[in-house]
Formats: structure tokens, sequence, C-alpha cells
């Protein structure tokens, strides 16, 4: 029936609205030209990739990062890709400078402490096919629940935006108004004089 069809479309933009990658700011045709490009031909293409996007995706939402932060992480994780081992600069670095908590969250997905983490990145032992999966499940795990909230309050704050530009345009509109009546009436009083001249 109808509302049935109506309820199908209703439940389907909500879960477009509330995904990780509708609310960041970062896109996934972005991304296809960074992550998805470096993990072509390897392991995590396809599926996983998605879901690392997504997992990057969620934690930069309920941040509220930019979507310079997300980006930048995800140029991170393309270089651990395409690098295959995972490093202390891309890690602490690079994405712990974009997402606060990475290295924390990486022992996490890892199962380990951070001081084993950083011994085992240092012995090499970090492949990228191995743990990228896992702190994109995470990433997931610990910010997914935040998304509802972080979307609405997106919404709140472009909401907030909205009425402040209707507002502006309100004031603008009653100050120029009498200078618009002005010219008007100016005009109006122009039109027998020209009839005259011509």
């Amino acid at each position: 029936s109808a509302s049935i069809r109506w309820s199908r479309r209703t439940r389907r933009s909500s879960a477009r609205c509330c995904s990780p990658r509708r609310a960041s700011g970062c896109s996934w045709r972005w991304a296809s030209g960074g992550i998805a490009g470096a993990s072509r031909g390897t392991n995590l293409e396809g599926q996983k990739t998605k879901d690392i996007f997504e997992g990057v995706s969620a934690a930069t939402t309920v941040m509220g990062l930019s979507s310079e932060q997300s980006e930048g992480a995800l140029l991170a994780l393309s270089q651990m890709i395409s690098k295959g081992k995972v490093q202390a600069e891309e890690l602490r670095g690079q994405l712990g400078e974009r997402i606060p908590g990475a290295f924390q969250i990486a022992a996490r997905a890892m199962n380990m402490t951070t001081k084993e983490l950083d011994k085992f990145m240092s012995d090499g032992k970090l492949i990228a096919d191995d743990f990228l999966p896992k702190f994109a499940k995470q990433l997931k795990e610990e910010f997914s629940g935040g998304i509802p909230a972080a979307t609405q309050s997106l919404a709140a704050v472009t909401n907030r935006l909205k009425n402040e530009y209707l507002l502006l345009k309100t004031e603008v509109g009653n100050e120029l108004r009498p200078v618009m009546i002005w010219l008007i009436q100016s005009l109006r009083d122009l039109i027998p004089i020209t009839r005259e001249v011509i």
C-alpha cells in the first residue's frame, strides 16, 4: 500500500541521514580517489575499504571534526595500505593528529597495551591488511552509537544558521524599506517631468 511504501522510504531516508558517510564532511566520492585507490588490487579492496572509510567517518562525525581532518585521516590510512606495514609516522603522527586518541584506539583494536603496540609496530609486525579491518571495527564499536546525536546536533546547527539568515534578511529588509520607498517615489515623480521633456 501507499502507507507501507512511504514507511519504507522514510526508513531508508533516516538510515542515510544517520549513516557515517552522510553525516561526515568527507564524501565517498573523494575517498574513491584516495583510500579506495590505494587498496585496489590488495586484500583490503572492496568492502573492507568501505568499512575503514565508515569507521573513520563515524569517529570524525561524533568528534565534530572538519572535512579536512577526515580527509587527512584517510590519507594517513591510504599511506599505510600503500606501504603494507603500519609505521609510527602514520599512526602516531598523521592519524593521531587528525583523530585524537587514535593510538589508544588502535591498541584496543589489537587487544594490546599501548606499550605492546608500540614495540609490535617498531618490530615491523603491524601489517596493514591485519590491522586496518580491526581498527575500522573498533572505530565503529566506539563511535557508531553517537552518530544519531551528532547528526541531530549538526541539524540543529544548520537550523540555527537558517534562522540567523532569515533574521538577517528581515533586518536588512527593514533597514532598506525606507530607502526603497524613497527611490520609488522619486522615480514616480520623475515620470511626469520626463514626459514633458519628451
